[in-house]
């Protein structure tokens, strides 16, 4: 398109755009990864809650990672120890509170076998906040900013 077409504030509007296309790209992820958080503390409280109710020892949790993978080959995550720690979470964590701001646009990173940093692997900061019940060594060792 030839320049003598384009209006002179072309160049700040497009900027404006880049900007709000970034910013909702980040929102987005921000949104994905806090359910993908809440989906994990869920996960980890129903295996407590069967694990009580129903007997199921811990030989449990290979056997829900191996069936995991085999029904979702793509998605990182669910190998047995991300489980145990899924487990850890909510049984130290019972009710998790969680916030999001844009703070850093990092891209997104499978999560790992500990639970700090299957929080941390996540853009922006996410706060995760615990309720009065959660026990106060846990929590803090959880609760982060970036």
């Amino acid at each position: 398109m030839p320049t003598e077409l384009i209006s002179s504030d072309y160049a700040i509007w497009l900027t404006e755009l880049k900007t709000r296309i970034q910013s909702a790209r980040s929102r987005a992820a921000l949104a994905v990864n806090s359910e993908v958080v809440r989906l994990y503390h869920s996960i980890g409280r129903d295996i407590l809650e069967r694990q009580t109710q129903q007997g199921w020892g811990s030989k449990v949790i290979p056997r829900i990672a191996a069936d995991l993978k085999d029904a979702f080959p793509d998605i990182k995550g669910f190998s047995a120890s991300n489980i145990k720690y899924m487990r850890f979470f909510a049984e130290h964590c019972p009710v998790p509170l969680l916030r999001s701001s844009l703070v850093s646009h990092r891209p997104r990173r499978p999560a790992r076998a500990l639970v700090s940093s299957l929080l941390t692997n996540y853009p922006g900061s996410t706060l995760l906040s615990c309720s009065p019940r959660c026990n106060p060594r846990i929590a803090s060792g959880m609760r982060f900013m970036q």
